[in-house]
């Protein structure tokens, strides 16, 4: 835990700016009523500052579901999933997801979870995909510049629609677990096991919120312009979902 300790005290002011501008960005380009769903590790570094002015919800969440027939959850650990989710008081009329998606098919995967857990799918149909009944949820992608020009697929749109993108230069680092995980990494694998290490994770997330809160206070926020929204951008080439 100290490691970590010193490795949060190091996050540069500069990387501090890019997220906080990011989290403005998020709550200017999102209204009061929304619910901001942070899927897993990628997006939740932005969740600080954002909570502070929109509801949101910070749900562990790794790797993918419903790609194939290999990522359908067993029943019963879709039964223990649902019963997590009901801790968040998701409603579907007004959350917006969050996250980071290179090849379109982890939220993708994620929305059809969602589509189950909503009703909107019997939570029971193991089809991978299956279609019929879907409704389609907003995204926000949060993606790295360098992949603005055809490096991001466009996810599924019978499951999400996304309706913008903030760009952050920093977003690989963040991505990639270079910094401590604020939220515990919860493949399907293990959805009828607790959640490990959450203690862990809760402190570095509360240093984390620490040091924002410390930059935001102190004056020295100056707005990183490398940061910036784009509602469109030139999709790669669709792939089967």
């Amino acid at each position: 835990m100290g490691c970590h300790n010193f490795i949060m005290e190091s996050i540069s002011s500069t990387l501090i700016n890019e997220i906080i501008t990011a989290s403005k960005l998020l709550i200017t380009k999102t209204k009061p009523t929304d619910h901001l769903v942070f899927v897993g590790q990628s997006p939740d570094y932005l969740t600080c500052l954002v909570g502070a002015h929109r509801k949101i919800s910070r749900v562990p969440m790794s790797g993918r579901v419903y790609c194939d027939e290999w990522t359908v959850p067993a029943d019963e650990k879709i039964k223990k999933y649902f019963e997590f989710l009901d801790t968040f008081n998701l409603d579907s009329a007004n959350i917006i997801l969050v996250d980071h998606s290179h090849s379109g098919k982890s939220i993708s995967g994620f929305a059809k979870l969602l589509n189950r857990y909503f009703g909107f799918i019997d939570p029971k149909n193991t089809q991978w995909d299956f279609y019929q009944g879907s409704r389609s949820l907003p995204f926000i992608n949060i993606i790295s510049p360098v992949q603005k020009n055809g490096w991001i697929h466009r996810p599924d749109p019978a499951f999400v629609h996304t309706i913008g993108f903030i760009l952050m230069p920093s977003l690989v680092a963040l991505a990639n677990s270079k910094y401590p995980r604020t939220i515990p990494h919860f493949q399907f694998s293990h959805w009828d096991k607790s959640i490990c290490d959450n203690h862990s994770h809760n402190h570095n997330y509360a240093l984390f919120c620490d040091k924002v809160q410390a930059q935001t206070d102190s004056g020295e926020f100056v707005e990183n312009q490398d940061v910036y929204f784009r509602a469109y951008i030139e999709f790669g080439l669709d792939e089967k979902y």
